[in-house]
This record gives C-alpha cells, structure tokens and sequence, in this order.
C-alpha cells in the first residue's frame, strides 16, 4: 500500500520532469566546471548520513501514518546520495544545488533535541523541555556564526574572472597562443576580451556567436595538438589547484604541453592560475633564452 502511494506522484513527477531533462542535456556544459567531490566532501556526507540513520532508531512518538524519520530520511539523502554516486562517472555534485535536502537534517535534528528534550524531562522533572532546546539551539547559533558570517565574505569566493585576465595582459606577448582548461576558464576571456589582443585561441574553432554557445567550441584534440606544436609560447590559464579531468580535449592540453614545453612563469591569483610555456629546443633549452 505504501509503495502504491509513493508510485502515483512519483509517475507524476517524472513524466512531468522528462521534457525538462531531455532538453536540458544538450546545455550540459554549462556545468562543466563542477569538480569531482573531495575526500573531505565525502567523509562529511557519510558522517551526515551516519548520525542521521542512527537517530531514526531513535525511540519518538509517531503523529499519523509516517514517523518524521521516515520522511527527514530520503529527503536528507537521496538527492545528495544520488548527485555523488553519478558524480563517479561525470561530477555533478555541488552542495547548493541541493541545499533544499537540508530541510530532512532539520527535521533529523528536531527529533534528536524533541527525544533528547523527553528524556531530560523524564529524568529531571523540573527541567522543562523547552529548556535543553532553547540552549543547544543558542548555542548552535553562536558556534556556527563566525562560519555563516564567513560564507558572505567577499575571500569565500574566490574564483576572480578579471584578475586573471590582468595577469595574461602583463606575461603575454603579440602572437602567443593562448590556453584555457578546462574549457570553461575561457570566460576569463570573455569578459575581459581587451586582455586578449594579439593572443590566438588555439583549441577554439568556432567562436561563441558561431557556434551559439557560451563559450563557443573547441576543435578536436588531435587539432588541438597540431595547434599548440605550431606555437613557440604559449599562455594558459587554469584553476588554482587544476583538477586531472578526464575530458580528451583537456588531456590533450595537458600532455602536448608536458610533452614538448617547459612552463617559464606560474601566478596564481584568486582562484585562477596563469602559466607562460616556451617550446624546447633540441637541447632542452626554451625558445628565447
């Protein structure tokens, strides 16, 4: 009966979505910034997951046909579970697109204080049960301030589009090509195009009012390798701390460069890196020195 209940609206909501999904996949690059999760991502969700299933075992009072665990439960972490397990295969994951699923840690940390409460009175009659709420909420509060002010700092997010481009202006040289990995790093370019003057993209082939895109699109990697071996210097720019993507375009990049360049310059500036490669010479030496 209960899997029949779930089942209806389920069907609803599927076919409903399906049109949205199907649609929305061509525009899929649009996130391929995202990352793949992080130990320490990781390690918190299990956490996260551990203590919440253990409270459902929790012995509190059932009010109609489902307990407040049975609903905090999947809606904690199903969406996250879900996002992480595909994220195996292409990273999806990124906390504030589920920011919703913490409504089911609010609910899971509501039952454990309403139990923890019961109990307190139960022992302590005179202790009222509002009483242990109101203080660990309090305290909750005052713990978790310095991390909430934080996340609205402007150092919280750091991922500069202008600054980098500053530095490409100041290493770069008439005719240097230019790099961008992944792919997505090149709205550097794109909001600061006057940066870029007399810099050739080398893997774009198609520019984003071309191709309709954000971005515009990158040509094969086997184009992308004849491109950089024509060049002598090359700039490129990157994350900070670049991510070893499996993207066959980026391996190209990345190898080509490793291959037959030696990196002459490295800057890092909020959130973004900029590194300057000369093409070796027969003797090991870059081109220029």
């Amino acid at each position: 009966r209960t899997a029949r209940a779930w089942a209806l609206p389920l069907a609803v909501v599927v076919l409903g979505s399906l049109p949205l999904i199907l649609a929305s996949r061509s525009q899929a690059d649009q996130v391929s910034w995202i990352k793949p999760p992080t130990p320490a991502t990781l390690i918190g969700l299990l956490a996260m997951a551990v203590v919440a299933v253990a409270a459902a075992f929790l012995p509190h009072p059932r009010s109609g046909p489902a307990s407040t665990a049975s609903v905090a439960l999947p809606l904690l972490l199903v969406p996250q579970s879900a996002l992480v397990l595909i994220s195996l295969v292409k990273p999806v994951y990124v906390d504030r697109y589920v920011v919703f699923a913490q409504i089911g840690a609010a609910l899971m940390i509501g039952l454990i204080l309403g139990v923890g409460a019961t109990a307190a009175h139960a022992r302590w009659p005179l202790v009222r049960p509002w009483a242990p709420i109101a203080a660990v909420c309090g305290a909750a509060v005052l713990a978790l301030l310095p991390v909430e002010t934080g996340l609205r700092a402007p150092a919280s997010r750091v991922d500069d589009v202008f600054a980098p481009a500053e530095v490409v202006s100041a290493v770069s040289r008439p005719g240097d090509g230019v790099l961008f990995l992944p792919a997505a790093r090149r709205d550097t370019a794109l909001v600061s195009p006057a940066r870029f003057d007399g810099l050739k993209d080398l893997a774009l082939t198609e520019s984003p009012l071309q191709s309709r895109t954000l971005k515009g699109e990158e040509g094969s990697p086997a184009h992308i390798r004849s491109a950089i071996l024509k060049s002598s210097r090359i700039v490129l720019i990157t994350d900070a701390k670049p991510a070893s993507g499996a993207a066959r375009r980026d391996a190209a990049k990345r190898d080509t460069l490793a291959d037959h360049f030696v990196r002459s310059s490295d800057t890092v500036v909020r959130g973004r890196r900029v590194e300057v490669y000369e093409k070796k010479q027969p003797a090991g030496r870059p081109v220029g020195r």
